[in-house]
């Protein structure tokens, strides 16, 4: 530890401390040296004056003295970024949008009030030509007033809830906007014969394996379309399914979107129904891929580890329900 303190124009400090630390060395020696050829005896103040002048010695040389302060310069602990919050459901938005839009004609049926009792208590005091009332209540100009400041404040309420009204109004025109349902380009289709192919290299023509739900068997049909689009987000289901939130899957009570989708919900999987163990939002921007199929409109995505979810397309019905 050096002496930050002394310092000069053009002199580094480690330069001045070691100057200073070894003329004090040096006042040491010839200190002792002359005591002790002299054998003149130490006094209390030769004790003090040798002790302070070692102590700064010691301090120079890094070798005794109170931590800087402070401490040491220690960089703060980094935090893992919390994962964003998935967007709410058409349902819960909804809920918002009419109570707020209930809150603000509450409010402004309100306001109206308030300023007719102003206006009612304004005309009163005229007519009273400002008389002061002796019965200890408030005064018209007093009622007038009150009822104004009240019908202003609830102005700026109604104002304020128009605002996140706004908000929300847009939150859920996009929910409404998210893709029909994409996949990652490399994300894999089951085919006619068994194979995988991925979605980048599908095309019109190709026949897939789909489900035929009013007959309950498995149908080839082919692809009629294939599309990409620019996506902002995925979900991941239970840590290997990954498909944008307008997606849909089958469930116990029909086809429901994948931003819909709560954990303890089943899906089916494999011919079978599984429960949603974890579903979980990202923030992403890249380009995703769907197709359309004709007749079933439905087909089978394989994650890594092989699960096959049933997946619906974008538009149409027939025997693969809607």
């Amino acid at each position: 530890m050096k002496c930050a303190l002394l310092n000069s124009d053009g002199w580094p400090a480690e330069v001045l401390n070691q100057l200073l630390l070894h003329a004090l060395v040096t006042f040491i020696y010839e200190f002792l040296s002359r005591y002790i050829m002299t054998n003149k005896p130490f006094t209390c103040r030769m004790f003090s004056a040798l002790g302070l002048v070692i102590a700064l010695a010691l301090s120079l040389s890094g070798c005794w003295g109170p931590p800087p302060i402070g401490g040491p310069t220690v960089p703060p602990p980094t935090v893992a970024d919390a994962p964003p919050p998935a967007p709410r459901t058409i349902q819960e938005v909804d809920a918002e949008i009419d109570r707020l839009e209930k809150h603000i004609d509450d409010l402004g049926e309100f306001e109206k009030d308030q300023r007719k009792i102003g206006v009612i208590n304004a005309v009163k005091d005229r007519k009273s030509r400002s008389w002061t009332k002796g019965d200890g209540k408030p005064s018209y100009e007093d009622l007038a007033d009150q009822a104004f400041e009240q019908a202003a404040a609830t102005e700026k309420e109604i104002q304020r809830l128009e605002r996140q009204l706004s908000k929300t109004k847009k939150e859920k025109q996009d929910i409404l906007s998210q893709s029909a349902g994409c996949f990652l380009p490399e994300a894999l289709v089951k085919m006619e014969e068994g194979s995988f192919k991925p979605f980048l290299q599908i095309e019109p023509g190709d026949m897939v394996l789909t489900y035929d739900i009013g007959y309950d068997t498995l149908v080839s049909r082919p692809v009629v379309e294939v599309y990409a689009v620019d996506a902002n987000h995925l979900y991941t289901i239970n840590g290997e399914f990954m498909t944008t939130g307008g997606e849909r899957l089958l469930t116990r009570n029909g086809w429901k979107n994948v931003r819909d989708l709560k954990k303890g919900e089943s899906v089916h999987v494999d011919g079978r129904m599984i429960e949603i163990d974890s579903i979980v939002y990202h923030r992403v921007n890249q380009t995703l891929h769907n197709m359309q199929v004709e007749g079933t409109h439905n087909f089978y995505v394989v994650t890594a580890a092989g699960a096959k979810y049933l997946v619906h397309n974008t538009s149409g019905g027939g025997s693969g329900g809607k």
